[in-house]
């Protein structure tokens, strides 16, 4: 498909989208099964199946990709297909666009041998190149289209000012870890996941103001929460589903005190910062100590 096509595409389902409502509702689904081992398949629409394996290091066969490699491919791929369906719609020429996307683990805090280590992914960096005839000018107005589209103006002091906003989001979230990892917990894993889901959706000022005042709160309980019942973690591949937890702890025996569910929104105690290039405006968003 060439870019007039992926152009004309874009304007049919705007059309349609435009002439019915309904028709911009998209549902997406995926169905992943346990094989054997840490193997497991995952199935979409009518593609092929899926094989999801680990290294041998987690005790895989490395026959597939793991999650993590998943996850990376899917936002490198993400931005890919918004530079290309934009610079379509916008008739700039792309002769190549490649997004490389790293990411580290520490697996001291993946098997739990170090409380101070997130189970997660603790830095992810990104770069994307882009191969263009069109002028500086041109791509400056593909990345501005990118910023009006999304109602959002990426500037480095915008961006610095929301990195900072997060830190203090990521550090109060790993003082609410903190708490978990105590003999003595006062907050239940619902409570926690909920907090942590609400940070994916609320407006990130209102999300950090309210979360400052709730750890204020949870410093102050006296009451534990996890006397006599089993501490658990839950694991598994992206789900937001805070109904599973309650499930969980609402049988008054077990209390969750961490969970790895893949929602990219660990708490670490590693902040992020920015780098800039501004000759065009490109961004580098990495973690750093």
């Amino acid at each position: 498909m060439s870019q007039q096509s992926v152009k004309e595409a874009i304007q049919q389902t705007a059309a349609a989208v435009e002439a019915d409502a309904s028709a911009g509702m998209v549902k997406y689904r995926a169905t992943t099964q346990w094989e054997e081992d840490v193997r497991c398949t995952a199935n979409v629409r009518n593609f092929e199946t899926m094989t999801i394996d680990e290294p041998a290091a987690f005790g895989g066969g490395d026959a597939a990709m793991s999650p993590a490699d998943v996850v990376l491919v899917a936002l490198g791929t993400c931005q890919e297909i918004m530079y290309a369906a934009l610079a379509s719609a916008m008739d700039i020429q792309l002769d190549e666009c490649k997004v490389e996307v790293t990411a580290d683990l520490d697996l001291k805090g993946l098997m739990g041998l170090d409380d101070d280590v997130p189970p997660g992914l603790l830095a992810m960096d990104y770069h994307v190149h882009l191969k263009s005839p069109a002028s500086d000018e041109e791509l400056k107005k593909l990345i501005k289209s990118l910023e009006d589209h999304f109602n959002v103006e990426i500037t480095k002091e915008k961006m610095s000012a929301a990195i900072k906003e997060f830190n203090i989001g990521r550090k109060l979230l790993t003082e609410i870890e903190d708490l978990r990892s105590k003999k003595e917990v006062k907050v239940t894993g619902t409570e926690v996941f909920a907090a942590t889901v609400a940070g994916t959706v609320m407006p990130r000022g209102e999300y950090t103001k309210e979360l400052t005042k709730w750890v204020k709160t949870l410093k102050k309980r006296k009451k534990s929460l996890s006397t006599g019942k089993h501490k658990l973690m839950v694991t598994g591949s992206i789900s937001d589903e805070i109904g599973l937890f309650e499930i969980i702890e609402d049988s008054d025996k077990a209390i969750i005190v961490s969970e790895n569910l893949c929602l990219a929104c660990y708490p670490t105690t590693k902040s992020l910062y920015l780098l800039w290039n501004t000759d065009v405006g490109w961004l580098f968003g990495k973690v750093g100590g």
